[in-house]
């Protein structure tokens, strides 16, 4: 059985999304807590930039940012996706929150 990439547990156990069938599937997640304190402290960071792309964009790698846009899904609507299957969201159910983390992800 091939090992979950680093922070993550097995692919049966977190919320993914089907872009051809558009459904999340859910299950429990189980993050370190050493591991979500990072992620929150790396979205801390960004906002104490002020989710200044410029400077994001200069000095993070590709990965990085990559992961930081994933890591703030996650924090915004507790679903863990791929950034290439972003689910659909109604902009009426959404929080604050999760739809500046949309409006950033469109940017």
């Amino acid at each position: 059985m091939q090992q979950p990439p680093y922070g993550r547990t097995r692919e049966s156990d977190t919320k993914s999304t089907d872009v051809q069938v558009n459904e999340t599937k859910s299950s429990m997640t189980k993050w370190s807590h050493k591991n979500l304190a990072l992620k929150i402290l790396s979205l801390k960071v960004a906002a104490h930039l002020k989710w200044n792309l410029d400077i994001l964009e200069k000095k993070l790698p590709l990965p990085i940012q990559v992961t930081l846009l994933q890591d703030l899904f996650y924090i915004t609507t507790d679903t863990i996706v791929e950034i290439s299957a972003i689910p659909d969201f109604s902009i009426y159910n959404v929080s604050d929150q999760a739809l500046f983390t949309i409006v950033l992800y469109h940017r």
